[in-house]
């Protein structure tokens, strides 16, 4: 059984404002997906075949591919906010968004596999595959010069993020100060006026 049922969806917040990340991301939830749905295929027919399955497996790879879909969906709302049809710039970034998201899930399905005590001859093979496939998908990473295309990426996008929160906090700073300066003002006015009270009562 492939370990895609383990694969966890993570966020990465600060660089959902950029196209190139989000049609990487959606693109390779697309293949999990397409993944876990043949999978689940395999499995159903071979219950319906009266051939021994765990049914809880059918259950976890039907909730992860819901789990997926609704993650496409939130994607696919901000893309359409994004108006991402038309304002992608980096087929470059894409690519190497791609790869990261394949490097990761490899790596987990090898620690999944390499967390066991004994392996079938199946799982073997199947941990040379994944082993092998790392190989290859790293030596394309660093071909690409893909990491240094996502750490300026993470730093562009981190940029527009301080830009924004300070943008924020400016706001939100701004109205307070006029209405503390009212207030001194107001107060200045108050002494102002006793003042001179006091002084034409003398």
């Amino acid at each position: 059984m492939s370990t895609y049922i383990n694969y966890q969806i993570s966020k990465q917040p600060q660089l959902e404002n950029n196209c190139d990340y989000l049609v990487a991301k959606e693109l390779f939830l697309r293949n999990i997906g397409s993944e876990i749905s043949k999978e689940k295929k395999t499995l159903t027919e071979q219950s319906l075949k009266g051939i021994l399955v765990d049914n809880s497996l059918i259950e976890n790879l039907t909730k992860k591919e819901t789990e997926i879909w609704e993650e496409r969906l939130r994607l696919a709302k901000i893309q359409k906010t994004l108006n991402c049809a038309t304002n992608r710039g980096n087929t470059k970034i894409t690519e190497c968004i791609g790869l990261d998201f394949e490097i990761k899930r490899v790596k987990d399905e090898i620690a999944l596999l390499r967390k066991k005590i004994t392996l079938k001859p199946s799982e073997k093979r199947i941990l040379d595959g994944l082993t092998s496939q790392l190989l290859i998908l790293e030596k394309n990473f660093s071909n690409n010069g893909c990491r240094d295309e996502i750490e300026k990426l993470n730093l562009e996008q981190s940029a527009i993020i301080l830009t924004e929160n300070s943008a924020t906090q400016e706001k939100n700073v701004l109205p307070s100060s006029y209405k503390e300066q009212y207030v001194y003002i107001a107060l200045g006015s108050v002494v102002l006026l006793v003042g001179l009270y006091i002084i034409s009562k003398k």
